[in-house]
């Protein structure tokens, strides 16, 4: 407790100008700690993970914008609209579950508590978007599918906002809102896709949610924080709401 240690320790631990301040809704020390981690094994994973946090975020948003502009440019067709719907809902639905489940920890302290009670929740709601879906009239699919999209655009955002006013009893309610999302847009889909080959809109659906699953928890999450995630979310769902607006005129396949 000597004053030259105190003002040497703080010297140490003050953050440099370059270097992020770990936060509740940033948790880059998480990504360091896989990249020190990796780095044992392969000394290569060091400058990977270091090149990768050097990545701005505005340039990341402006290559993914560009994507998805020049796939939404041309009109396809309803297929097509319908399969980039289903992998980007995948993609936003697994960052969604992961988005409740952070938040939880860094407001409660704790979530291995209430883990299986979000998740159970996240599923009832794609049980349910599903029941419901499977009811409503066929002739509205394209229709139901952009406002689907927009939807999962919005709720990205929408999170970020009300986190630090939600209570922990309310994740389970914002999780079944989010599954709804995405057991709705399923069979929606799945009319327009075609009702022969469910097959490969389920994989789409699975591959969207795997690359979500990666780039959220490793990348995304811990570098940029809630924020500017909810807005990659937000716009990697638009992207495919745009082809679907274009596709509105064609008739779903039988």
């Amino acid at each position: 407790m000597m004053p030259d240690r105190m003002a040497d320790l703080e010297r140490q631990t003050e953050p440099r100008p370059l270097t992020p301040v770990n936060r509740d809704f940033a948790p880059v020390a998480y990504y360091f700690d896989v990249a020190l981690w990796s780095s044992r094994f392969n000394h290569g994973y060091r400058d990977l993970f270091r090149a990768m946090a050097g990545v701005r975020f505005g340039w990341l948003a402006g290559g993914v914008g560009a994507l998805l502009l020049v796939l939404a440019a041309k009109k396809r067709q309803a297929r097509t609209a319908a399969a980039c719907c289903t992998a980007a809902m995948g993609f936003t639905l697994i960052g969604l579950e992961m988005l409740l489940l952070l938040a939880f920890q860094a407001i409660c302290g704790y979530v291995y508590q209430q883990l299986a009670v979000i998740i159970a929740a996240f599923m009832a709601g794609v049980a349910l978007g599903s029941w419901l879906a499977l009811r409503a009239p066929a002739r509205r699919g394209i229709r139901a599918l952009v406002f689907l999209q927009i939807g999962a655009a919005i709720a990205p955002l929408l999170l970020c906002a009300v986190f630090e006013a939600v209570t922990p009893v309310l994740f389970p309610v914002l999780a079944l809102g989010c599954g709804m999302l995405g057991g709705y847009e399923f069979p929606v889909a799945s009319r327009i896709f075609c009702a022969r080959n469910p097959g490969t809109l389920y994989a789409l659906d699975l591959a969207g949610s795997c690359l979500g699953a990666v780039l959220f928890s490793v990348y995304l999450i811990p570098v940029f924080g809630f924020l500017k995630t909810a807005v990659m979310a937000s716009m990697v769902s638009l992207g495919p709401a745009v082809m679907a607006v274009r596709s509105a005129g064609e008739k779903p396949a039988r």
